[in-house]
């Protein structure tokens, strides 16, 4: 399956915002003095995985814009949010089972997507435009 450039462009915003936000966060860690590695793993560790998450919800979101039943959509995209959510409940427990991972950390990027997308929507609504359009690329426009 072909990636379709939206996904990619949108999930790039996504990666940079939430790398933004991981930083500032690193940021405040060390001005508390409580910056180490298991604070950096975490991060890293949650980070990626809400970007993992969005590029796979973008994924679903792809496949369910060419099914035509929209019982079968709905099925899909329903499914998929399960099976994301249940990913990201297995690997926090599993982050959970290291001690020495700093928890707070862990848990705090996991909300970032939520921020930057909001903090979009309302610039978007500002300007205007309906950047990050769900459409067809271009060169399958024109293969119809």
């Amino acid at each position: 399956m072909k990636i379709n450039p939206v996904v990619k462009k949108e999930t790039g915003i996504l990666a940079l915002g939430e790398g933004i936000f991981c930083v500032v966060m690193l940021l405040i860690y060390l001005l508390c003095r409580r910056l180490t590695l298991n604070v950096l793993a975490a991060a890293l560790i949650s980070g990626g995985l809400s970007v993992l998450n969005f590029f796979l919800m973008g994924l679903t979101v792809q496949r369910a814009v060419t099914i035509e039943d929209d019982k079968q959509k709905v099925r899909l995209i329903r499914s998929s949010q399960m099976l994301r959510l249940l990913l990201i409940a297995v690997i926090i427990i599993l982050c959970l089972a290291f001690p020495k991972l700093d928890k707070l950390a862990l848990f705090i990027p996991l909300f970032f997507p939520r921020i930057i997308m909001f903090v979009r929507g309302i610039r978007d609504s500002i300007k205007g435009g309906s950047e990050g359009t769900v459409t067809q690329p271009e060169e399958e426009r024109h293969e119809e």
